[in-house]
């Protein structure tokens, strides 16, 4: 009876001593899944924070896009609104052009009608100043003929130099015109209209002086 006691007492304690063992190697699967999940939720940690820091740039990206939205469309207008001043100021250059190339051609027409003018006669006769003047007595025959001489010459003289005062003036207006309009903005007249526009002015001249 001793001998069946002592076996079973051997028995029982080594199934207390298996049971340890068991819970040991439970602890340690435990603690390895437990440092497992750390792992993993400090990588989910650090995937969410990187989320979070991209959704925050998405969001700057996307105030950045409507702002350069924006900023193209009152560009794309501003530009159209230069596209329209731009056209202003090529049609505002072509009459600009037109009046130098008009007021150069004046001017030079008005400079050679000076240089190439010709004094009139002073031997010229007024009908309505003779018959004014004229006498019948003889006594006063002699000083008729000396005044009407000096009235009709003082006239001529007049005229002539009221010609030439209104040609000094027209001169020097066309002058100062010129000099705006090259302050303005340097053009050069096409040849063709300055030819052009040499005829036309050089046949209103002649017409001018033949009826003179």
């Amino acid at each position: 009876m001793s001998k069946k006691k002592k076996k079973k007492a051997k028995k029982g304690r080594s199934q207390k001593i298996e049971v340890p063992s068991l819970l040991d190697k439970e602890l340690e699967l435990l603690k390895s899944e437990h440092s497992s999940l750390v792992c993993k939720y400090n990588s989910l940690a650090k995937d969410y924070a990187r989320a979070t820091e991209y959704l925050s740039c998405v969001a700057s990206f996307e105030k950045a896009y409507e702002m350069l939205t924006d900023r193209l469309d009152k560009l794309t207008s501003e530009h159209m609104t230069l596209q329209a001043t731009h056209k202003g100021l090529e049609y505002s250059h072509e009459k600009l052009v037109e009046s130098y190339v008009a007021l150069d051609i004046a001017h030079e027409v008005v400079v050679t009608s000076v240089k190439t003018i010709e004094p009139f006669s002073h031997t010229c006769t007024c009908s309505h100043v003779e018959t004014m003047l004229s006498c019948d007595k003889p006594c006063c025959s002699q000083a008729t003929k000396s005044c009407v001489g000096h009235v009709v010459v003082e006239s001529c003289d007049d005229l002539i130099a009221q010609e030439d005062d209104e040609l000094k003036r027209e001169v020097e207006k066309l002058k100062l015109e010129l000099t705006k309009l090259k302050s303005k903005g340097q053009v050069q007249p096409s040849q063709d209209n300055r030819d052009i526009m040499v005829k036309k002015l050089e046949r209103g001249s002649n017409v001018t002086s033949s009826a003179l």
